[in-house]
């Protein structure tokens, strides 16, 4: 028996109801839930080349450096542009992670964690990055065309689906 709820969602309203296999509607196999599980997108890393390599460098402890190019840049592309370079650090094995921290954002920047933060809820809006736990960041790659052209990048890169 599954629960289904009805009317204005409150508990008193709740009522049973059974699973029919054969229409295909429902399914009492966990399995069914795993239709709705969406994995990131495998992103190129040519296209990751692209938007990085006019404003980023690393050093050969992983450090993410700023080119003097982007120095002209406005600070939430500067946020952009640093999350992106550490999901290239994570796939050239030189970082265990792709998510930061505000604050490891911000000492990159050599800005406040208070105005990475709000920045960062900008970009949420925008369903740009997304937070997988608290207090750490993403680049959403299911967006990555978009970031391209808020970055003024264009690619010949393709994304390529798990």
């Amino acid at each position: 028996m599954v629960k289904k709820i009805s009317g204005n969602n409150r508990l008193k309203n709740v009522r049973n109801y059974s699973l029919d296999k054969n229409s295909g509607e429902y399914d009492d196999d966990i399995s069914v839930l795993k239709k709705l599980i969406q994995e990131e997108p495998e992103v190129s890393p040519i296209i990751i080349y692209e938007i990085l390599k006019d404003y980023i460098r690393f050093t050969p402890d992983g450090k993410i450096m700023f080119k003097s190019a982007a120095k002209s840049l406005m600070s939430r592309d500067k946020v952009l542009l640093v999350l992106i370079a550490k999901k290239a650090l994570n796939l050239l094995k030189m970082a265990e992670e792709e998510g930061m921290t505000p604050i490891e954002i911000a000492t990159i920047l050599n800005a406040k964690g208070g105005s990475v933060r709000a920045i960062l809820s900008q970009l949420k809006k925008k369903g740009f990055v997304y937070s997988p736990r608290r207090g750490v960041w993403k680049i959403n790659w299911n967006k990555i065309d978009e970031i391209r052209e808020e970055l003024g990048v264009e690619s010949r890169g393709t994304m390529e689906a798990k």
